[in-house]
């Protein structure tokens, strides 16, 4: 009689958990929240690092005009400039523009932009040159604790999707 009603027991909270617990879909929702949470984690303490290592570093002046390219998510320094210690590639290249995940796996962006902005840096400017924190090895970048005027961005391209 009780392995009877031991059974029965252990059968009903077999099905009861069959409606209690969460199928595959939400538990992979689950861990993709988690993930994103973690992302997000790991973004902003390396924005933190860059910006206290960014603000450590001497701005020098340049010495002649350089043409460099930013990545944006948008065109607003097409109509008030770049604010002050936003980031730069160091230099341009010739060639075809890359794609957004390319551009940000190589400078480490935290988010894949959607243009390409080439900029003239005027002779004077003052910038800090360092290497992109999170990007690929070698690759760095400028900031420049002065804003650029909008009259310096010559170009924004829409990277290709």
């Amino acid at each position: 009689m009780r392995l009877y009603l031991a059974g029965k027991i252990l059968g009903a909270i077999l099905i009861a958990s069959l409606f209690v617990s969460p199928d595959a879909s939400e538990a992979s929702v689950v861990g993709r929240a988690a993930a994103r949470s973690a992302k997000r984690k790991i973004a902003s303490s390396i924005l933190r690092k860059d910006h206290v290592r960014d603000m450590g570093t001497q701005a020098r002046p340049v010495t002649k005009d350089i043409k460099v390219y930013r990545y944006a998510h948008n065109k607003n320094d097409l109509k008030n400039g770049i604010a002050p210690n936003k980031h730069m590639t160091p230099n341009t290249h010739p060639g075809r523009l890359p794609r957004p995940e390319t551009a940000q796996r190589q400078y480490g962006l935290p988010n894949k932009p959607k243009y390409r902005e080439t900029v003239v840096i005027k002779e004077g400017q003052p910038v800090r040159h360092n290497k992109a924190l999170a990007g690929e090895r070698g690759r760095g970048e400028l900031t420049s604790p002065k804003q650029i005027p909008k009259e310096q961005v010559v170009d924004i391209k829409r990277l290709p999707q």
